[in-house]
């Protein structure tokens, strides 16, 4: 698991997702472009909540006492637990930690 702090102190934990893992979730959001001139801009965004939400569920090992300790997905109650923005910086922390790069290859 890959050690994290947010910006509100709190550390949490990362699961190193699979590569099937990391498309199914990567499947979930969906945005629909439009063309407007010669820029194409995002039209319409679907099921980014749903999707952050199993960013968290899926790639959360640990969080605020909470060890994944073989249970897969993370409880409501720690993702209740946690402020929209803690959330949100969650997720681009887990989405980030998945992405190869020369230092982990």
């Amino acid at each position: 698991m890959i050690e994290k702090e947010l910006s509100t102190g709190k550390r949490i934990s990362i699961k190193e997702l699979s590569l099937d893992k990391i498309a199914e979730l990567d499947d979930i959001a969906y945005i629909e472009y439009e063309q407007d001139g010669g820029v194409v801009k995002p039209k319409a965004h679907r099921n980014v909540n749903k999707s952050n939400l199993q960013w968290l569920r899926e790639g959360l090992g640990a969080c605020s006492g909470w060890v994944a300790n073989g249970v897969s997905r993370v409880p409501d109650e720690i993702i209740k637990s946690l402020s929209t923005d803690e959330k949100q910086e969650m997720v681009e922390m887990i989405k980030d930690a998945q992405t190869l790069d020369e230092k982990k290859v």
